[in-house]
Parts: C-alpha cells; structure tokens; sequence
C-alpha cells in the first residue's frame, strides 16, 4: 500500500480529524461506526486536539527563530548575539518632581528616598517612588 501525501498545512483539529477521518477506511474495513460516541473517533479526535496543541507549539517555536518574528524578550537577545549585537536593558522611567509647600515653615522639610508619588492623567494615575531625598529649606515654599 502506497503512502498518502502528507498537507503539512493542515494542522488545526478540524483538518487533522477530516484527514485521520478519512484514512481510516484506507487501513481497515472493519471499523464502520464513526459516530461521535464510538471509542475510536474519541481516541481519533482527542489525537487531532494534541496534535492541534503541538502544531501550534512548533509554531511558536519556529516564529521564535527569526527576530522579526520572536516575541519573547530572551529570544531576542539571544539572536541578538548571534551578530554581535547587545540590547541596552530595560530602565524604568524617570522625570522631575517639584515639592511645594502652601506658607514656609520655621525648618528644613525633609522629603525621604523612597516617597510615593502620584499623578493623576486622564487616562489613570501613574505612581513615582522619590530616587533620592529632598530637603525644602526653611523659609522656602519649593524645591
């Protein structure tokens, strides 16, 4: 018996069980039922949902290989060093904050490293955490 062509595009689990589906009377005559409750058509689709699941893994994978395609930050870098090339690593944003006061205090204010911040855009709040500390001097409404 000779062998069947193989589509190698048609992965998905419809295409495997209309394909599989449609062997089975190339292998054998002695399976007639192909009801959905027959033992053999569940073992036949539950194979079309594994091999559905693992054509899309490989597919992955392979979208993995090419650096226009790779979506995950590693594979990026690691096709990166196949020319040489180093990306930066991330750093979080940062931007200027201006602490004010609404009448001068009688001492220095000292705003420490590490104090929340928020501010408040039309699209949702974005949160700062102070790089370091600051000191309002005594007398003065800003720094």
């Amino acid at each position: 018996m000779g062998r069947a062509s193989i589509a190698y595009t048609n992965k998905d689990y419809e295409s495997l069980r209309r394909e599989l589906l449609a062997r089975v009377p190339q292998l054998t005559d002695r399976w007639t039922d192909f009801n959905a409750s027959d033992l053999g058509v569940v073992l036949l689709e539950l194979f079309c949902g594994i091999g559905d699941m693992l054509a899309y893994y490989l597919d992955a994978q392979a979208a993995e290989a090419f650096l226009p395609t790779a979506r995950q930050r590693q594979n990026v870098i690691n096709l990166c060093k196949l020319i040489s090339y180093r990306l930066d690593t991330p750093v979080a944003a940062t931007t200027t904050l201006r602490f004010a006061l609404a009448a001068p205090l009688d001492e220095d204010l000292v705003i420490p490293e590490g104090t929340a911040c928020r501010a408040r855009l039309d699209d949702g709040d974005v949160e700062f955490e102070t790089a370091a500390d600051a000191i309002i001097p005594s007398g003065r409404l800003s720094v």
